[in-house]
């Protein structure tokens, strides 16, 4: 392997592996830092059915690539941390395994863990949700609608206009009840109004 290589994978955060006739597993390079609590048994054990279906892969001896993943371990101190895994065959019939760190599932899991907290806050603040807030707007505009109907009832309608407003308010009724469902387990309530 090149020096140039050599210093790439760990600096991507790929550990590579070359498959043998044998089925074993040989670095083809340094392993990242990250790697170093996975490899405890070089026969990777933690990967089960992938590794399974990675040697299905290599045996059609098509070139190609398959992937799997996120796959999650905890690190040292307790953090988890995401990587890929992928089997790639190349024309040449050579076989690898790559491990990649996967950091677009950190940030996913950072964001996410964000928008729970913030939420939260919001929720223990008083300040309502955006759920709540269409919720709300929803609502209002519906009891308008529902107090222009009324004024028009009293316009002393025909029947023709009574069983249309009737159609109109119970449709209007079934929307805001709808509304208060959807926004209701959006926001996590799972209660509606």
């Amino acid at each position: 392997m090149s020096d140039d290589l050599s210093a790439l994978l760990p600096a991507l955060d790929i550990a590579a592996f070359r498959r043998n006739a044998e089925g074993a597993f040989s670095p083809v390079g340094p392993l990242p830092g990250w790697f170093g609590r996975l490899v405890e048994d070089p026969t990777f054990p933690f990967l089960g059915h992938v590794l399974e279906e990675a040697v299905q892969f290599w045996t059609h001896g098509a070139a190609g690539r398959r992937e799997w993943g996120p796959s999650v371990e905890v690190n040292e101190v307790g953090r988890e941390f995401h990587y890929r895994i992928a089997a790639v065959a190349t024309p040449a019939g050579e076989e690898y395994l790559i491990f990649q760190l996967d950091p677009g599932s950190e940030r996913l899991r950072d964001t996410l863990q964000t928008v729970r907290q913030r939420a939260l806050e919001a929720e223990m603040s008083g300040v309502p949700s955006p759920a709540a807030a269409v919720r709300s707007e929803v609502r209002q505009k519906g009891e308008e609608i529902h107090e222009l109907l009324r004024r028009l009832l009293g316009t002393a309608p025909t029947e023709a206009q009574f069983q249309l407003w009737s159609t109109i308010s119970a449709s209007l009724d079934n929307l805001m009840d709808r509304v208060d469902a959807l926004t209701s387990r959006d926001s996590g309530s799972g209660t509606a109004r």
